[in-house]
């Protein structure tokens, strides 16, 4: 089981590294813009110029973050190198029971995730330290969203992959589908915003309310969805993996 997750972390940590450093430079360029804007040049400027730090602050406390977490989905992409090498079939004769096989597929995201939230963490504590504000209900809020965004990604994408062992194939039924969703959602939030105000530039301040309503009680919705996913997720995998034995 080791030597399978090892194994994991060794095909992967070159994607891992590169999304994580994205996450890492992303919290850096916002450190240094607050930074500027508190002791630097962009102090300097005139009040009716000045840089309203409020949103960006919160912006980079919870992205770079996210952009982090985010690298746990790295370690799953090791799948569709292993349908091109045959790696599968190889699988199936070694010294491991199809579980472990399959359960070292989310060992090594379930190591990163943990590891990716603490430094994001870190960054949480740099940014608002910086602003000299404390770390508010709605960014611990947030990054639990985020969490259980990447762990429900995680649980869609294992098996999807298992199955059509292609990039584009995965991405057609997953980001596809996700992205229309998200873009058909805002889309609709804003315009029942925009009706309900009677005004469109004050529509995005309405559905930043509404968001912060369902912060409240929806991220706790998401998060017991994490051991329900993840569950039904590795039954699926498991059944996709025994299937290619026969």
């Amino acid at each position: 089981m080791k030597g399978l997750v090892y194994r994991e972390w060794i095909l992967s940590r070159k994607i891992i590294f590169a999304i994580f450093s994205v996450g890492v430079l992303f919290g850096s360029v916002g450190f240094l813009i607050l930074l500027s804007a508190k002791v630097g040049n962009l102090s300097l400027l005139p009040p009716e110029n000045a840089v309203d730090t409020t949103v960006l602050s919160y912006v980079m406390s919870v992205a770079p973050c996210l952009i982090m977490m985010f690298s746990a989905i790295g370690a799953s992409t090791v799948i569709f190198r292993d349908a091109k090498t045959r790696w599968m079939t190889y699988s199936h004769v070694l010294p491991a029971t199809p579980v472990q096989s399959v359960l070292s597929r989310y060992c090594l995201a379930g190591l990163v995730l943990p590891i990716a939230l603490l430094a994001g963490m870190v960054n949480v504590l740099v940014i608002r330290g910086t602003e000299a504000k404390e770390i508010d209900g709605y960014i611990i809020r947030a990054i639990l969203l985020g969490m259980a965004v990447v762990c429900i990604a995680l649980a869609i994408e294992i098996p999807l992959a298992l199955k059509y062992k292609e990039v584009n194939a995965v991405m057609v039924r997953m980001a596809i589908p996700a992205m229309l969703a998200f873009t058909g959602g805002f889309v609709f939030l804003m315009n029942k915003a925009s009706k309900l105000v009677g005004d469109p530039d004050k529509a995005f301040v309405v559905l930043v309310d509404w968001m912060k309503k369902f912060m409240d009680k929806g991220v706790w919705a998401f998060i017991l969805l994490i051991p329900i996913s993840l569950g039904i997720s590795f039954y699926i995998s498991l059944r996709i993996y025994k299937g290619e034995e026969r």
